[in-house]
């Protein structure tokens, strides 16, 4: 103390009081920084969600020249696997490629991205179902290790030909 004296019992006892109430302020404030970052990661993976969903076709319907096509995902978490779409290549085919990657979350959707991505480049340079899936399949197996598998179907149609020509890469269907 500041004349001399010495401490007592209830100046430990206020001690423990303040000790106490500086531990709780800072284990509110450690929770309330906690809860903040899970508002924002959750709002990021909403994000995330909303944008993953932009990248399936804008019209799930696709008609053409007497074939219907329908098509929707609805992912179980707020950025999955999942894989659709239509891709129109030149004036005579079409193609249709459906995919699911293992897995939930933002890996998988990470993959699913990189998946559309080499799907439409590849079939736009040269849209061979077989060139396409080898392309797919290479950069799939490049991530492997760290992102798992994807299972893939991929399709061309030929309206001129009537021709449907398609692989099947582990895809149940």
């Amino acid at each position: 103390k500041k004349d001399g004296s010495d401490f007592e019992d209830t100046d430990l006892q206020l001690l423990i009081t303040i000790a106490a109430q500086a531990a709780l302020a800072i284990e509110n404030y450690r929770l309330q920084v906690e809860a903040i970052e899970q508002m924002r990661a959750k709002k990021e993976l909403e994000i995330a969600g909303e944008l993953q969903q932009r990248l399936l076709p804008e019209n799930s319907l696709l008609e053409s020249e007497g074939v219907n096509f329908s098509g929707f995902c609805i992912p179980c978490t707020e950025v999955g696997g999942d894989y659709f779409d239509y891709l129109k290549l030149g004036e005579d085919k079409l193609g249709i490629v459906i995919g699911d990657v293992a897995g939930h979350g933002m890996s998988a959707g990470f993959v699913r991205g990189m998946a559309k991505s080499c799907v439409n480049t590849a079939a736009r340079l040269e849209p061979s179902v077989p060139k396409v899936m080898d392309m797919l399949n290479g950069a799939i197996y490049q991530m492997a290790e760290r992102s798992g598998m994807m299972t893939c179907i991929f399709a061309i149609m030929d309206k001129r030909t009537n021709v449907f020509t398609f692989a099947n890469a582990g895809h149940l269907y």
